[in-house]
């Protein structure tokens, strides 16, 4: 791949965008300063809707070499629910996949599929649409009804958190060739379907200076663990 590093900055750096994001959502609700319950809630939920921008761009990002996704249209875009939704007929995998990684003697041995607890595609998208309420000052008949808008406190802290079951270790499987010579067994999933043959492994939290996210590219070799 041309110049995959870049993609892995790229992808690091959007990574880092939702990490400062999730600390002011923290923030806020540890310590709301005084602030009306209307001005938490839309601090609130812009952080909400700018997470899921961060995060469907940072798949675009992830997926640049995909056929489909250089179009002026899907590169100019923003907006979460119209970047994911047009990955995702062009690669159905396209969604984090969160893992969990096991350590033997202070090293990684092993990684699993985390199997639930984690934001969907559609929770994920869910939260994007509910969060726009709160980003618009609402009609006419509210305003002179003088209604309050506030926020779900628990409902958005298991939000984050399902977050955070997503990203803390995941990975991305990337639409290129199944095929691999060098594995000792064909790269298949439990259905039969071809496995991608690379993919970026994420972490949210690492040792390096600042906890900077990091993430790898890594070539699949052998059976794929099954989907």
């Amino acid at each position: 791949m041309d110049d995959f590093q870049s993609v892995l900055d790229a992808y690091c750096q959007l990574m880092t965008g939702i990490k400062m994001r999730v600390a002011v959502i923290g923030d806020v609700i540890k310590n709301p300063r005084n602030l009306p319950p209307f001005c938490i809630a839309e601090i609130l939920n812009l952080q909400v809707r700018m997470i899921c921008e961060l995060l469907a761009i940072a798949c675009l990002v992830a997926h640049r070499e995909l056929e489909g996704t250089q179009t002026a249209r899907l590169t100019s875009a923003y907006q979460a629910d119209f970047i994911m939704n047009a990955l995702e007929k062009l690669h159905p995998r396209f969604y984090p996949r969160p893992t969990k990684q096991f350590l033997r003697n202070g090293k990684p041995y092993k990684i699993e599929d985390i199997k639930d607890g984690f934001l969907t595609k559609t929770e994920l998208l869910k939260g994007y649409r509910d969060a726009a309420d709160f980003l618009h000052v609402g009609s006419i008949a509210d305003l002179i009804a003088k209604k309050q808008r506030t926020v779900d406190l628990t409902a958005l802290s298991e939000w984050i958190k399902k977050l955070m079951v997503l990203l803390s270790h995941h990975n991305i499987y990337l639409a290129d060739a199944p095929a691999d010579s060098e594995a000792s067994e064909p790269v298949i999933f439990s259905d039969g379907t071809p496995a991608p043959k690379t993919q970026i492994i994420a972490v949210m939290h690492t040792d390096l200076p600042g906890n900077a996210p990091q993430a790898s590219f890594f070539r699949t070799i052998g059976k794929a663990v099954p989907d």
